[in-house]
């Protein structure tokens, strides 16, 4: 009995704190560091004979100033899908990725805050028909 009380008063403390905290949370968009790598993943419950070919994720990313940026997802195993992106600008950006075949995709907002990476660098050895960037922002 004294277990139930006090699993009780926790619950009626814990959970409206729980609460709120979620509720804060939820409105913030996740933070990363300019020119850190943005990933997300989404679940795709169709079965394809070959994913790779089948089917493409299709990503937009929308920078802060409003430019739109056309860019892919990839297959990861399973039902996984991935997407990624370097931003090179701070602020809110906002994504939605689709699926070529109508299966359903997410879209969501990541906020860029400072950070202490220096940027993208370019390669000044050549590869084959010139310099090539090791980083590609979003």
């Amino acid at each position: 009995m004294r277990h139930v009380k006090l699993t009780l008063l926790l619950l009626t403390f814990a959970v409206p704190g729980i609460a709120a905290f979620a509720q804060t949370n939820a409105a913030q968009p996740a933070a990363i560091g300019l020119w850190e790598r943005f990933e997300a993943s989404v679940t795709n419950p169709r079965s394809y004979a070959d994913p790779y070919e089948d089917v493409r994720l299709d990503v937009a990313f929308t920078a802060p100033g409003g430019k739109e940026i056309a860019f892919w997802g990839f297959y990861d195993g399973g039902q996984t899908w991935r997407f990624r992106c370097l931003p090179d600008l701070r602020g809110v950006w906002r994504y939605r990725a689709t699926f070529s075949d109508g299966s359903p995709g997410v879209s969501g907002e990541f906020r860029v805050e400072s950070s202490k990476l220096p940027g993208c660098s370019l390669s000044a050895a050549p590869i084959r028909s010139g310099s090539a960037a090791t980083c590609a922002p979003c």
